[in-house]
Protein backbone atom coordinates (compact mmCIF):
# COMPACT_ATOMS: atom_id res chain seq x y z
CA UNK A 1 0.00 0.00 0.00
CA UNK A 2 2.94 2.27 0.85
CA UNK A 3 2.90 5.04 3.22
CA UNK A 4 2.23 4.30 6.84
CA UNK A 5 1.94 1.12 8.31
CA UNK A 6 -1.82 0.10 7.10
CA UNK A 7 -2.02 -2.01 10.19
CA UNK A 8 -1.96 1.47 12.34
CA UNK A 9 -3.96 3.08 10.19
CA UNK A 10 -7.52 3.81 12.80
CA UNK A 11 -10.56 2.20 11.28
CA UNK A 12 -13.66 3.27 13.56
CA UNK A 13 -11.36 4.88 16.12
CA UNK A 14 -8.82 2.00 16.27
CA UNK A 15 -5.90 0.53 14.84
CA UNK A 16 -7.08 -1.37 12.11
CA UNK A 17 -4.70 -4.75 13.81
CA UNK A 18 -6.97 -4.65 16.16
CA UNK A 19 -9.72 -5.56 15.01
CA UNK A 20 -8.66 -9.24 13.58
CA UNK A 21 -6.86 -9.78 16.51
CA UNK A 22 -9.81 -8.75 18.85
CA UNK A 23 -11.93 -11.51 16.63
CA UNK A 24 -9.91 -14.12 17.02
CA UNK A 25 -9.84 -13.54 20.64
CA UNK A 26 -13.33 -13.48 20.68
CA UNK A 27 -13.75 -16.53 18.85
CA UNK A 28 -11.82 -18.45 21.89
CA UNK A 29 -8.61 -19.08 19.88
CA UNK A 30 -5.51 -19.17 22.55
CA UNK A 31 -2.91 -18.85 22.31
CA UNK A 32 -2.71 -15.43 19.85
CA UNK A 33 0.62 -14.97 18.51
CA UNK A 34 1.22 -11.80 16.50
CA UNK A 35 4.13 -11.56 14.20
CA UNK A 36 5.40 -8.03 14.49
CA UNK A 37 7.80 -6.47 11.87
CA UNK A 38 7.72 -3.25 10.68
CA UNK A 39 6.80 -0.87 13.29
CA UNK A 40 6.93 -3.22 15.55
CA UNK A 41 6.79 -1.24 18.55
CA UNK A 42 3.96 0.61 17.20
CA UNK A 43 1.82 -2.51 16.38
CA UNK A 44 2.97 -3.47 19.99
CA UNK A 45 1.11 -0.52 21.60
CA UNK A 46 -1.77 -0.76 19.22
CA UNK A 47 -2.82 -4.30 20.80
CA UNK A 48 -1.47 -3.54 24.14
CA UNK A 49 -4.33 -4.34 26.85
CA UNK A 50 -5.24 -7.33 24.67
CA UNK A 51 -3.88 -11.03 26.08
CA UNK A 52 -1.30 -12.01 23.37
CA UNK A 53 1.85 -13.27 22.45
CA UNK A 54 4.23 -11.36 20.13
CA UNK A 55 7.15 -12.88 18.02
CA UNK A 56 9.82 -10.42 15.98
CA UNK A 57 10.62 -10.74 12.85
CA UNK A 58 13.52 -8.64 11.83
CA UNK A 59 13.39 -10.39 8.37
CA UNK A 60 9.60 -9.28 7.44
CA UNK A 61 10.62 -7.82 4.05
CA UNK A 62 11.62 -11.08 2.67
CA UNK A 63 8.08 -11.99 2.70
CA UNK A 64 4.99 -13.50 4.45
CA UNK A 65 6.86 -17.22 4.70
CA UNK A 66 9.06 -15.91 7.79
CA UNK A 67 6.65 -14.35 9.64
CA UNK A 68 4.85 -17.70 9.41
CA UNK A 69 7.79 -19.30 10.36
CA UNK A 70 8.38 -17.15 13.38
CA UNK A 71 4.55 -17.41 14.15
CA UNK A 72 4.81 -20.95 14.49
CA UNK A 73 8.11 -21.29 16.08
CA UNK A 74 6.71 -19.03 18.76
CA UNK A 75 3.75 -21.87 19.46
CA UNK A 76 5.44 -24.13 22.16
CA UNK A 77 5.11 -28.11 21.08
CA UNK A 78 2.01 -28.76 22.62
CA UNK A 79 0.13 -26.72 20.50
CA UNK A 80 -1.90 -29.30 17.93
CA UNK A 81 -3.21 -26.18 15.06
CA UNK A 82 -2.66 -22.84 14.11
CA UNK A 83 -5.58 -20.60 12.31
CA UNK A 84 -3.46 -18.09 10.27
CA UNK A 85 -5.10 -15.00 9.75
CA UNK A 86 -3.95 -11.56 7.98
CA UNK A 87 -3.28 -8.03 10.33
CA UNK A 88 -5.48 -6.61 7.94
CA UNK A 89 -8.49 -7.79 7.67
CA UNK A 90 -10.86 -4.89 9.19
CA UNK A 91 -13.95 -7.01 8.98
CA UNK A 92 -12.98 -10.58 10.19
CA UNK A 93 -15.78 -11.60 12.71
CA UNK A 94 -15.69 -13.94 15.79
CA UNK A 95 -18.74 -16.29 14.64
CA UNK A 96 -17.13 -16.42 11.07
CA UNK A 97 -13.98 -17.80 13.18
CA UNK A 98 -15.85 -20.30 15.79
CA UNK A 99 -17.37 -21.71 12.76
CA UNK A 100 -14.36 -22.55 11.32
CA UNK A 101 -12.87 -23.71 14.32
CA UNK A 102 -15.86 -25.73 14.63
CA UNK A 103 -15.28 -27.09 11.17
CA UNK A 104 -11.64 -28.02 11.84
CA UNK A 105 -12.53 -30.04 14.93
CA UNK A 106 -15.13 -32.43 13.06
CA UNK A 107 -13.24 -32.20 9.57
CA UNK A 108 -11.37 -35.43 8.96
CA UNK A 109 -8.94 -33.39 6.85
CA UNK A 110 -5.54 -31.12 8.28
CA UNK A 111 -6.82 -27.97 6.49
CA UNK A 112 -9.77 -25.55 6.67
CA UNK A 113 -10.19 -22.73 4.56
CA UNK A 114 -12.98 -20.13 3.88
CA UNK A 115 -14.28 -19.43 0.62
CA UNK A 116 -16.41 -16.52 -0.06
CA UNK A 117 -17.61 -15.40 -3.97
CA UNK A 118 -15.50 -17.66 -4.98
CA UNK A 119 -12.65 -16.96 -3.46
CA UNK A 120 -10.54 -18.49 -0.16
CA UNK A 121 -9.43 -16.53 2.54
CA UNK A 122 -8.35 -16.44 6.34
CA UNK A 123 -8.16 -17.63 8.99
CA UNK A 124 -6.68 -20.69 7.60
CA UNK A 125 -6.35 -23.77 9.43
CA UNK A 126 -3.74 -26.00 9.75
CA UNK A 127 -3.10 -29.35 11.61
CA UNK A 128 0.25 -28.82 13.13
CA UNK A 129 0.73 -32.35 13.73
CA UNK A 130 0.80 -32.81 9.82
CA UNK A 131 2.07 -29.18 8.49
CA UNK A 132 4.57 -27.79 11.08
CA UNK A 133 7.61 -29.03 9.40
CA UNK A 134 6.28 -27.87 6.25
CA UNK A 135 5.34 -24.04 7.68
CA UNK A 136 8.58 -24.18 9.21
CA UNK A 137 10.33 -24.75 5.32
CA UNK A 138 8.16 -22.07 3.87
CA UNK A 139 10.51 -19.03 2.02
CA UNK A 140 9.64 -15.89 0.33
CA UNK A 141 6.34 -14.42 0.29
CA UNK A 142 3.79 -16.97 -0.65
CA UNK A 143 2.46 -18.36 2.53
CA UNK A 144 0.84 -21.53 3.31
CA UNK A 145 -0.78 -21.49 -0.20
CA UNK A 146 2.10 -23.45 -1.51
CA UNK A 147 1.10 -26.24 1.54
CA UNK A 148 -2.65 -26.15 0.85
CA UNK A 149 -1.49 -26.56 -3.35
CA UNK A 150 0.48 -29.77 -2.54
CA UNK A 151 -2.04 -31.34 -0.30
CA UNK A 152 -5.35 -30.43 -2.10
CA UNK A 153 -6.89 -33.64 -0.67
CA UNK A 154 -6.47 -32.51 3.16
CA UNK A 155 -8.15 -29.15 2.21
CA UNK A 156 -11.70 -28.47 3.81
CA UNK A 157 -13.30 -25.33 1.78
CA UNK A 158 -16.13 -23.95 4.05
CA UNK A 159 -18.77 -21.64 2.67
CA UNK A 160 -18.97 -18.45 3.89
CA UNK A 161 -21.31 -15.70 2.91
CA UNK A 162 -19.22 -12.62 5.30
CA UNK A 163 -17.04 -11.06 3.30
CA UNK A 164 -14.83 -10.43 5.98
CA UNK A 165 -12.66 -13.74 5.26
CA UNK A 166 -11.34 -12.05 1.97
CA UNK A 167 -11.72 -8.16 2.03
CA UNK A 168 -8.02 -6.76 3.42
CA UNK A 169 -6.95 -3.76 2.87
CA UNK A 170 -3.73 -3.64 0.39
CA UNK A 171 -4.71 -0.31 -1.91
CA UNK A 172 -5.62 3.03 -0.19
CA UNK A 173 -8.87 2.65 -1.77
CA UNK A 174 -9.69 0.18 -0.11
CA UNK A 175 -8.51 1.81 2.85
CA UNK A 176 -10.71 4.39 2.43
CA UNK A 177 -14.20 2.12 1.61
CA UNK A 178 -13.50 1.05 5.08
CA UNK A 179 -13.05 4.09 6.37
CA UNK A 180 -15.87 5.49 5.29
CA UNK A 181 -17.77 2.73 6.36
CA UNK A 182 -18.69 1.25 3.08
CA UNK A 183 -18.31 -2.46 4.25
CA UNK A 184 -21.18 -3.59 6.94
CA UNK A 185 -20.36 -2.46 11.01
CA UNK A 186 -18.99 -4.71 13.19
CA UNK A 187 -21.85 -6.68 14.98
Amino acid sequence: MGGPNKLLLPVEGEPLVRRPVRSLLEAGLRPVVVVVGRDAEAVRQALKGLPVLFAENPDFSEGMAGSLRKGVEALGSDVEAVAIALGDLPDLRAPVVRRLAAAFRDAAQGIVVPVCEGRRGHPVLLDLRRYRGELLALAGDEGARSILRRHPEEVLEVAVEDPGVIADVDTPEEYERIRQGARAPRP
